[in-house]
């Protein structure tokens, strides 16, 4: 499973057209091996972004579907948006909820992919893409509509396989490529090995039009998605030869749920792992140990949460913090993104980061940077130059370790660290 990650950063002209993501050496992906998960911020690399936006999309060469969020900064009331497209994988939106740039797959190409861009306002968005691709994958972006009734389950059969792992994301949308009142998120990675599932997810919340903030955050170590004030809960409960069944565990309010996903087999015998991890409470370097084996490739959706399982009410114990980010022995990186609850006036911002973990408090205090160190036989080592005295819930997903690919570049971009995922082409299972 080859891959290494690779970052330029550069000036985002303005205009519309394609822009190519290439690794030199990576080869043609090829239709139904390959896919792609593009995670767009406000700002640039360790530096604030002046209004809350967080933007994750997913394609796998004929699907594209994206998600977004954001909150204005500096305003009274609140204003706070999410907005859900079946169409574009990328949409970074403009601090009240309109388009600044918005993008779809155009093809896959000479060592990596090419992305349409519709609209390109040039706006200072960090932009980090991780792509994926395999002789023996299999890959599918696709979505999906839970039961509005408790515990009762629906069977998703688009992907056609039997997948390993499951990387899940919605803004809990009301309508369609329309800005919905409200910043909800909820992102999770769900993992089958052994016929055992493991789901873990990380939700955060700012109400729209509040004379005072008033922002909510949770992890969950039991869905595949959580929405916090009136959304649902979903659950996967079992792993098909086609997909996947997904039961409902909270009914919602949304009269358009829709469940954003990508589905991985890897086709060969990688290891693959998910769980909530505990951050440490002292600086210096700190290593899980529960995946149980060496990993290649680390993703973490960081948060300043302090308990699982219940939804998170003020600044101290969480709420108002989010991100996402991942790293390889090479490069690092991620996204923040914090929105202050109990603020008169909002106080919302973006963090693009190079680091391997980073984590603002909802209030916008640095509250976690870690450098990588290595991975190691059972799992990873990180170093903590900032740390909280109190652990914090950061749900993870690993891939096990293989050889390093190309360094790579991506065209006309305002930033961008890309990831290359590449199962080695042995014996399917």
């Amino acid at each position: 499973m080859a891959f290494e990650i690779a970052s330029a950063s550069v000036a985002l002209p303005t205009g519309t057209g394609t822009k190519d993501f290439t690794v030199a050496g990576f080869g043609t992906p090829q239709a139904g091996k390959a896919a792609a998960i593009i995670i767009v911020s406000k700002g640039s690399n360790d530096s604030y972004g002046n209004a809350a936006m967080l933007c994750v999309g997913v394609t796998d060469g004929t699907r594209n579907f994206c998600d977004a969020i954001v909150a204005q900064n500096g305003v009274s009331p609140t204003n706070t948006n999410r907005r859900y497209m079946t169409d574009k994988c990328v949409a970074a939106l403009t601090s009240t909820g309109g388009i600044d740039d918005e993008a779809h797959f155009d093809s896959w190409i000479t060592d990596g992919i090419r992305l349409n861009f519709t609209s390109n306002a040039g706006n200072g968005y960090t932009y980090k893409v991780y792509l994926f691709k395999g002789d023996a994958a299999s890959f599918y972006a696709g979505e999906f509509t839970p039961s509005a009734t408790v515990d009762t389950t629906v069977d998703v059969t688009d992907p056609g396989f039997q997948l390993d792992n499951l990387f899940v994301v919605s803004v809990d949308p009301l309508n369609l490529d329309i800005a919905d009142a409200d910043a909800r998120m909820s992102i999770a990675f769900v993992d089958h090995t052994d016929s055992v599932i493991t789901q873990c997810c990380s939700a955060t919340y700012t109400d729209d039009n509040d004379a005072t903030s008033d922002a909510r955050n949770y992890v969950s170590t039991a869905h595949a998605a959580r929405f916090i004030s009136g959304g649902q809960a979903v659950e996967i409960t079992a792993i098909l030869s086609t997909g996947f069944t997904a039961a409902t565990r909270l009914a919602g309010v949304s009269s358009l749920l829709r469940l954003h996903y990508l589905a991985i087999k890897y086709g060969d015998a990688t290891k693959h792992w998910v769980g909530v991890i505990d951050t440490p409470t002292a600086t210096g370097n700190a290593s899980i140990t529960a995946p149980g084996f060496k990993p290649q490739f680390v993703m973490q959706a960081p948060s300043f949460v302090d308990s699982v399982d219940t939804t998170v009410t003020t600044n101290a114990t969480g709420a108002g913090s989010f991100g996402i980010g991942g790293f390889t022995e090479t490069v690092s990186g991620g996204h923040v993104y914090t929105d202050q609850d109990a603020a008169a006036t909002s106080n919302a911002g973006s963090y693009p980061t190079a680091s391997a973990a980073r984590m603002n408090q909802g209030n916008a205090t640095l509250s976690h940077v870690a450098s990588f160190v290595s991975f190691d036989p059972t799992g990873w080592t990180l170093n903590y130059t900032t740390t909280n005295g109190t652990a914090r819930k950061w749900p993870a997903w690993a891939i096990e370790e293989a050889a390093a690919a190309a360094a790579g570049t991506f065209a006309d971009a305002n930033a961008y660290d890309g990831l290359l995922i590449e199962p080695p082409a042995v014996a399917a299972y």
